[in-house]
C-alpha cells in the first residue's frame, strides 16, 4: 500500500466519521424521549405546513447551513491532515536526500576498494610470476650443482 493510499484511506475514514456523528446528532434530535421517533423538526414542519412557502425555505436553509458547516469543517480537518502530510513528506525528503548522500558515498568507496583490490591482484600476480621464475632457476642450479659434483669427483 503506497503512502497516497494510506493517506486517502485514513482522509475517507476520518470523513466518514464526521458524516456518521452529523447523522447521529440529527437522529438524536428526532427522537424524543418516551415516544416513537419522528421525523426532524423542520421536516415535520414542512410537512406540517406544505403550503407556507417561507418555513419550507427556511428548513432547506438549515440543511443547506448545515452542509455548509459540515463542509467547512470537513476542509479544515483536510488542511490540518495536508500540512501534517506537508512536514511528513519534507522529513522523508530530508532522509531521501541523506541516504542518497550516503549512497554516493559508498559507491565511491566501493570503486576506491576495488581500485586497491585490482592493484594488489596485479603485484600478487606479478609475484607469482617471479616466484615461478625463481623456482625454475633454483631448480636448474641444483642441477648444474650435481652434475659439478659428479664433475668434481671424476677429476
Amino acid at each position: 500500500m503506497s503512502v497516497l493510499d494510506c493517506i486517502q484511506s485514513k482522509i475517507s475514514k476520518e470523513l466518514n466519521e464526521k458524516i456518521k456523528i452529523n447523522i447521529r446528532d440529527a437522529d438524536v434530535k428526532c427522537i424524543q424521549p418516551n415516544r416513537a421517533p419522528t421525523k426532524h423538526k423542520s421536516i415535520r414542519k414542512m410537512d406540517e405546513t406544505n403550503r407556507d412557502a417561507s418555513q419550507c425555505g427556511r428548513g432547506v436553509s438549515q440543511f443547506m447551513l448545515d452542509d455548509l458547516q459540515l463542509a467547512a469543517e470537513l476542509g479544515k480537518t483536510l488542511l490540518e491532515r495536508n500540512k501534517e502530510l506537508e512536514i511528513f513528506l519534507k522529513e522523508y525528503k530530508c532522509k531521501g536526500d541523506e541516504q542518497e548522500r550516503e549512497i554516493v558515498h559508498l559507491r565511491k568507496h566501493i570503486n576506491a576498494m576495488t581500485e586497491v583490490n585490482d592493484s594488489r591482484l596485479k603485484v600478487y600476480e606479478q609475484l607469482e610470476v617471479g616466484i615461478q621464475d625463481l623456482e625454475r632457476a633454483n631448480q636448474r642450479l641444483i642441477i648444474e650443482k650435481n652434475s659439478d659434483k659428479k664433475q668434481i669427483k671424476t677429476f
